[in-house]
């Protein structure tokens, strides 16, 4: 029997909506629902520079120490573990956890509206794992590097998007005068085929001195690849459009410049009241320093050590099921009369 498209796409859909539900019971049994925001807010919910240190300190210390049990820190020229986390290491986490928290503090309704980001960052300590999980790790990571300087960074989705808008809109300056001429000639070297691709797909320009006719082409390419839902919402539209009388319009278009000011008042409140911008900037460029230039792989079971600190620093609160015998035995308990409640539906029974 051979599956078509539609029986393929259900399957991967189904598949991934499971998995969601799967993640989202581990969420809640591991404690990682719950909010940062008391860790890093004042009594009246403003964000505190003192608290966010003192939590980045209690979470690295988690990690020192489920690193020490685990045995995650090793000396190759002593060739034998450590007693404790390597410096560089803990100021590697520290710069991660900064820059993560900012983010997740920030209002960034702003950054939607504009369609700078797909989503607003969640303010639980899943989002935490979640951003270094986006982590690119080894060779892939120099993606980000291309992504930035010939796609204008928004390629690939996680923290460095956000970080990098932050950065332009606090400095004025563009991320990708920080990058050296040496890590340029790198990117250019290892990705020259795709950076052939954007060259030729822009000549060269940007789009900004393409004929009528290649614009048309390349506007009919994009369509063409567009899912089918969006075409028939975008077609819906454009019928939409077509039906209403000038002054309907017209009373739109000023609906929308009202909507695009807003977007910039808003983005003005937000850098007006970001706290502590030169810390932020100079955390994030040691941050992507730490991350491009160390060519060893030390980092790339990051995200294990992410969740591992998390686990530690949760249970050490007391609001992780995993620490809390008898949460932990009811919830398994209910999700093992769920195993069996499915097993009889899968079968058939």
């Amino acid at each position: 029997m051979k599956l078509d498209d539609v029986q393929c796409e259900n399957i991967e859909f189904r598949k991934r909506k499971l998995q969601e539900k799967t993640d989202e019971i581990e969420c809640i049994i591991s404690g990682r629902v719950n909010s940062i925001l008391p860790y890093i807010t004042t009594q009246k919910g403003e964000y505190s520079e003192s608290k966010t240190w003192k939590f980045i300190h209690e979470l690295t210390d988690a990690l020192n120490e489920y690193g020490v049990k685990y045995k995650f820190w090793y000396d190759n020229a002593a060739d034998e573990y450590m007693d404790c986390i390597p410096e560089k290491a803990r100021e590697y986490v520290e710069c991660y956890l900064y820059c993560v928290i900012r983010v997740m503090e920030s209002d960034l309704s702003w950054m939607k509206g504009e369609g700078l980001i797909l989503e607003i960052p969640e303010t639980n300590f899943q989002q935490i794992l979640d951003f270094a999980k986006g982590l690119q790790t080894g060779k892939r990571k120099y993606v980000v590097l291309f992504d930035e300087l010939y796609c204008d960074g928004l390629g690939i989705m996680g923290l460095f998007p956000y970080c990098t808008i932050f950065y332009r809109e606090l400095t004025g300056e563009d991320i990708t005068g920080t990058i050296s001429e040496d890590l340029k000639s790198m990117i250019e070297e290892k990705y020259a085929d795709s950076l052939m691709r954007v060259v030729e797909k822009f000549d060269g320009t940007k789009g900004e001195d393409l004929t009528e006719e290649e614009e048309d082409r390349m506007f009919q390419e994009m369509w063409d690849n567009l899912p089918e839902e969006e075409k028939r919402e975008q077609e819906e539209w454009s019928n939409l459009w077509d039906s209403l009388t000038e002054e309907e319009k017209r009373a739109m278009k000023e609906s929308n410049f009202d909507f695009l000011k807003q977007l910039e008042e808003e983005r003005e409140m937000w850098k007006k009241g970001f706290k502590e911008p030169e810390t932020f900037c100079k955390c994030y460029l040691r941050y992507r320093e730490l991350y491009f230039k160390d060519k060893t792989h030390d980092y790339d079971h990051f995200a294990e050590w992410i969740e591992g600190m998390l686990d530690m620093f949760l249970a050490k609160k007391g609001i992780s099921g995993y620490a809390n015998e008898d949460a932990f035995i009811t919830a398994f308990t209910y999700l093992r009369k769920a195993t069996r409640q499915i097993t009889r539906v899968i079968e058939g029974e």
